[in-house]
């Protein structure tokens, strides 16, 4: 019994499933994130670009600013003097217009992998010398214009997530998962975990303790349905273990 209480004791603590981008934890220098938008009328999307930067000051207001553990905040920025057409990657898209510290967003139908499935891609740069910069573009397509305004903020903050560092996470019900969940309103406690990591707030918070700073922790590749697996294992040992001592 005491193996199977060791068993429980680390599975139980080691549930993250989010992933970084990258193999090293890469950040930005600030705590303010500023997001700002291409000048591109994005017109299979029917949206212009003030209504672009709308949507996107909705979704990181409703996900990744809602996160009372993460010393991060993104901030509305502005319409730019750049442009996303003709970009065929993310990476291209940033050298060309991004700035430290800051993120930026388009649209096109240029991004090679547009119209295979995949409807928005993010990321970031990070140098030595000057730091980090971050970006995404969406698919400028009538099959993303028919997404209602939940699934847009939904698959713009996915991006985001991208944009600041996180990787897809193994979790189906998280934001990060890589197959984005059209239907979410709100993050899952993996993705908190995952901003946790990288942005940890260590301050006081109503004056009854500290918050956790998990970034010392590391991130898991476990998958959380295996962690459930191995729980009701350990149950249905130790149902069994109670009854055969009862039977003595």
């Amino acid at each position: 019994m005491k193996y199977i209480l060791a068993i429980f004791l680390f599975v139980s603590q080691s549930g993250y499933a989010f992933t970084l981008s990258t193999a090293t934890a890469y950040k930005y220098s600030t705590k303010e994130v500023k997001l700002s938008v291409a000048n591109d009328t994005c017109s299979g999307l029917g949206l212009d670009p003030s209504a672009l930067l709308d949507l996107v000051e909705e979704a990181m207001d409703d996900f990744w600013n809602s996160v009372p553990t993460a010393d991060i905040k993104f901030v509305r920025g502005g319409v730019g003097t750049f442009s996303a057409n003709g970009h065929i990657s993310v990476g291209s898209f940033m050298t060309s217009n991004g700035v430290v510290n800051e993120i930026i967003i388009g649209c096109n139908n240029d991004v090679t992998d547009f119209g295979s499935g995949t409807i928005g891609k993010g990321g970031f740069q990070y140098n030595s010398a000057t730091g980090m910069k971050g970006g995404f573009i969406i698919y400028d397509d009538a099959s993303v214009a028919a997404l209602d305004k939940t699934q847009k903020k939904a698959l713009i903050a996915h991006e985001l997530g991208h944009a600041f560092g996180l990787g897809h996470s193994n979790f189906k019900p998280a934001l990060m998962y890589y197959i984005v969940n059209p239907k979410m309103t709100a993050l899952s406690r993996d993705d908190e975990d995952g901003i946790t990591y990288l942005y940890p707030k260590t301050k006081k918070v109503g004056g009854c303790g500290t918050i956790e700073d998990i970034s010392k922790a590391g991130p898991k590749n476990g998958n959380k349905e295996i962690m459930f697996l191995l729980l009701l294992v350990f149950g249905v040992l130790v149902s069994k273990q109670i009854s055969k001592n009862s039977l003595k």
